[in-house]
């Protein structure tokens, strides 16, 4: 069970960051997302191909 005390520190602690804090927090989603994305064809990409057909 989460304790509702960490759950006010963790909105104050959001709440409290700067503009490039977040930049830098969606640059890194982003990054994050094509880096998982790509090689598991979640993200469409020519990089990667079925070497088996789906039937």
């Amino acid at each position: 069970m989460t304790s509702s005390r960490s759950l006010r520190r963790a909105g104050a602690t959001l709440a409290a960051w700067q503009s490039p804090q977040w930049v830098a927090a969606m640059a890194g989603a982003a990054l994050t997302t094509v880096l998982v994305g790509v090689p598991t064809a979640v993200v469409p990409s020519p990089l990667f191909s079925r070497s088996v057909p789906v039937q």
